[in-house]
Parts: structure tokens; sequence; C-alpha cells
């Protein structure tokens, strides 16, 4: 986060670590259509939305002032608006949240409106 948000991230061609592929990695592995649904699955019933939220919220605390305005905007609204369900509803369809893969967006998306992403 802190690299992303303050600094910038490198890549670096160089293989310095060995690589062992399993069914746990989260990238590289080619799950089924059915796997990678019951993976999503998985994430969500891990609570993962909650404990993104205590990583936010740390990393406001310790670099808050060292990230741009317009990402300090959105990190506020990120946290402040899961007040209720018209709240994160409203955040939802004005965030500047996004993932990779536009499922996940959507995913993402409907965790945050379901209250999934609690700061306490």
């Amino acid at each position: 986060l802190i690299a992303s948000a303050v600094g910038s991230v490198v890549f670096d061609s160089e293989c310095t670590t060995l690589y062992r592929q399993h069914s746990n990695n989260v990238v590289g592995y080619k799950a089924s259509f059915w796997g990678k649904i019951l993976m999503k699955i998985r994430v969500v019933l891990t609570n993962i939305g909650t404990k993104n939220t205590k990583q936010l919220i740390a990393f406001k605390e310790c670099c808050f002032h060292d990230i741009p305005e317009v990402y300090q905007k959105e990190l506020l609204r990120f946290i402040g608006k899961q007040k209720n369900f018209f709240t994160r509803l409203s955040y939802v369809f004005t965030a500047k949240l996004y993932r990779q893969v536009s499922i996940e967006t959507l995913i993402v998306k409907v965790m945050y409106i379901l209250g999934l992403y609690k700061t306490k």
C-alpha cells in the first residue's frame, strides 16, 4: 500500500526467489470456473472485508498525510460511508474502487453494500 500510494512499484525481470504453484496461490493457479467461484465464496466467508478495512485504517494512521489528496478523500469516504445500508449504497455508485477483474470489482461492491467491510 505504501509503495503504490507514496512511491513507485518497479518490476524486476530477474527471478530471485523459488516459486511453487499450488491451489492456494493468489496468482498463477489455473482453477476451473466453479473452483474460482468457490475461492471467491471462501474469501467472503473468511471475513476478508473486515481485515482489509483494518489494514486501511492502520495505513491511514501512519501514512495519511503522505498520500495525494485524491487518495485521502477516497480513503475517508471508504471508511466513513459504512454507517448504514443507504450510505454504503451511495458510496458504491460514486466510488473510485476497482479490481483488476471486473467480476472482482462487482464482488467488492456487493460486499461493501452488505456491510462486510466493517470498521470494528
